[in-house]
């Protein structure tokens, strides 16, 4: 489960934080992140619901995070960029993102 470590420490999540969310022990969570146990298809649901991912991205069978829903209705798919670039706009000062916004609008427009 090597992506398993990788986007839970991407999402700034604590492995208690993780297991909460997830329904399971920080000790079998902290098993599957080392490789020493495999999780069951239960756990893996668990988990991808709680990182907010595919099972497919988890497994290593897809590069792609998952899906944005809102309200659970399904919006559109992302990739492992497009997911980081949210990701990371979220964490900008709002004057921030209201420039990057220009500038995308801006791009778009041209292409």
């Amino acid at each position: 489960m090597n992506r398993l470590k990788e986007i839970r420490i991407y999402k700034k999540m604590t492995q208690k934080e993780l297991s909460n969310l997830a329904n399971i022990s920080q000790s079998v969570l902290s098993q599957y992140e080392s490789g020493q146990v495999d999780p069951s298809a239960t756990a893996i649901i668990q988990l991808c619901n709680a990182l907010q991912i595919s099972s497919d991205y988890l497994l290593g069978r897809s590069d792609e995070l998952g899906v944005i829903s809102i309200n659970d209705e399904y919006v559109f798919s992302t990739n492992a960029t497009e997911q980081r670039l949210i990701l990371d706009f979220r964490k900008l000062p709002k004057q921030s993102k209201d420039y990057i916004v220009g500038i995308v609008h801006n791009l778009a427009m041209t292409s």
